[in-house]
């Protein structure tokens, strides 16, 4: 069996699980609560007990939460500024000696959604969380860097608008409104025939997925909140 760990390091966690890359759909994802101080060092160690935990892998990919360049962290708006520059792949190879990838966490989490979406045209994928990552896949094939997150919506921008921070008491059809917002937005954009919707409040896509009036096709993330961690892993494979 092939294996790696998948990892995707968000705003309030990092999720973990190990991924048979031949049957990607059974992983288990644990979770680590992290904060806004969280440092690179500490995150590296979170990583160290996970890889001892969950055994041989061959293979680590993560998924981050911020715009990442060639396994280099260039900003990470819901972490500690000590990310901003951090080589990040490089130091876990360093320290671990596997095979590392490293790419925004939307990307991973689209890669996760790319054998699904073949006859769906232009997909836009969207993680809905602390903030709003998205990514575009498109014949097949996951382009990265796509940052929409800072587009303009309404008085802010995407990642605040739509932030799932601003769930008060439980209610997130209110909070769905928000979300329709940001999916008029990033459509003028990107012009998508489909749109996928992940991230943590996919989780609950129950309790709004229904209230959300999308301009296209919409369906929550297969996979839903593991997606990251799942893309993260076939990243491994198909980052060559």
């Amino acid at each position: 069996m092939k294996a790696a760990l998948g990892v995707d390091i968000g705003g309030t966690s990092m999720k973990l699980g190990r991924v048979d890359l031949d049957a990607p759909a059974d992983t288990v994802v644990s979770s680590v609560p992290t904060s806004r101080s969280a440092r690179p060092d500490e995150i590296l160690d979170h990583l160290a007990v996970a890889i001892d935990a969950v055994g041989a892998v061959g293979a680590v990919g993560i998924g981050f939460c911020g715009y990442v360049s060639r396994g280099v962290v260039v900003d990470a708006n819901n972490l500690d500024d000590a990310w901003a520059g951090f080589e990040l792949e490089q130091a876990v190879k360093d320290r671990f000696g596997l095979g590392t990838v490293v790419l925004n966490d939307a990307d991973a989490a689209a890669v996760s959604e790319v054998p699904l979406c073949v006859e769906r045209g232009r997909v836009l994928f969207i993680t809905l969380g602390t903030g709003v990552g998205s990514a575009v896949i498109e014949n097949g094939v996951v382009l990265p860097g796509l940052e929409l997150g800072g587009a303009w919506v309404k008085d802010s921008i995407a990642d605040r608008h739509a932030s799932t921070k601003c769930v008060r008491d439980g209610d997130w059809a209110t909070w769905s409104t928000r979300v329709d917002d940001v999916l008029e937005v990033l459509t003028d954009l990107v012009r998508p025939d489909h749109i996928i919707l992940g991230g943590g409040a996919s989780e609950r896509w129950s309790d709004w997925g229904s209230a959300i009036s999308p301009p296209v096709p919409t369906t929550p993330a297969t996979f839903r909140n593991r997606a990251g961690v799942l893309g993260a892993a076939l990243a491994t494979v198909t980052d060559k």
